[in-house]
């Protein structure tokens, strides 16, 4: 008997050892360093915490049930999967698998926080609020170090502002900047011309014909071809680029060496 499944079974144990230690932290669960899959008396325990201090699905007695010493552990603790209405895919054969006790206990760490969440709801909100406030308020303190000016210097002269000594002006002007020059429709607007160059680029280089500039040499691949006969283009454009340089230098040495004056005084001839 199986329940209907919220998600894929987890490819890297290792990931969802991590994720199941950060929602144990979550909760506090006083043993998560010590906690592990390989160990059934680790699991057990684990199971045995949720529903004693998050869960309490069930009453006291109960919950003995779901003890290790239990000779019917697993149909117990199937059934009691099947009493919180865990949605994980599991079946009374399987329970101990590691990959199924791995996605079992995920739920039943979402299904505690839930549960938290709920019974302390204001307080969490609260808490939440506070923390937006919180953040969205500058320490004055922060405005003085060099690494803040540093940055809002190099922010500043991206955006093309003149420089201010003032942080908080400048920061204010900054703002401006972005609110003005960086809102949703421009944004959406410039990833369509990125995305039109990316379509305009693979329309180049589909309709690209080596035969206009050979490559030199077959690889057996037409697209490899295009590839080469491009990277080839783009190698002679770099040294048309290195020779104008190269005769650049050349004209201005020539500047210093022709016409030489002659100096009758040092018996030589010279600049």
């Amino acid at each position: 008997v199986s329940t209907q499944s919220t998600g894929p079974l987890p490819t890297l144990p290792c990931t969802a050892m991590e994720r199941l230690r950060r929602k144990m932290n979550v909760l506090g669960y006083p043993k998560v360093d010590t906690f592990s899959t390989e160990n059934f008396s680790s699991v057990v325990e684990l199971i045995r915490w949720l529903e004693d201090a998050k869960i309490r699905n069930y009453q006291i007695e109960q919950r003995a049930e779901l003890q290790e010493s239990n000779p019917d552990w697993t149909i117990s603790f199937f059934n009691y999967l099947e009493d919180v209405g865990c949605t994980s895919e599991y079946t009374k054969h399987n329970l101990k698998d590691k990959d199924t006790i791995l996605t079992v206990l995920e739920w039943l760490l979402n299904h505690a926080i839930a549960l938290e969440y709920h019974d302390n709801a204001d307080k969490y909100n609260q808490q939440a609020a506070q923390a937006k406030i919180s953040k969205n308020n500058f320490d004055p303190a922060e405005f003085e170090t060099d690494e803040f000016k540093n940055a809002l210097a190099t922010l500043a002269t991206q955006l093309g502002l003149p420089p201010n000594e003032n942080p908080s002006a400048l920061l204010d002007a900054i703002l401006r900047v972005v609110n003005r020059k960086l809102t949703p429709e421009m944004v959406s607007e410039e990833l369509k011309k990125q995305s039109s160059n990316q379509a305009d680029k693979k329309e180049v280089f589909q309709s690209w014909d080596e035969k206009r500039f050979p490559p030199g040499f077959d690889t057996g691949d037409p697209v490899l071809n295009k590839a080469v006969s491009i990277l080839r283009l783009l190698y002679v454009s770099d040294l048309r680029v290195v020779q104008s340089q190269i005769n650049q230098i050349i004209s201005l040495c020539q500047s210093y060496t022709a016409n030489p004056k002659t100096d009758t005084k040092l018996g030589k001839t010279g600049k």
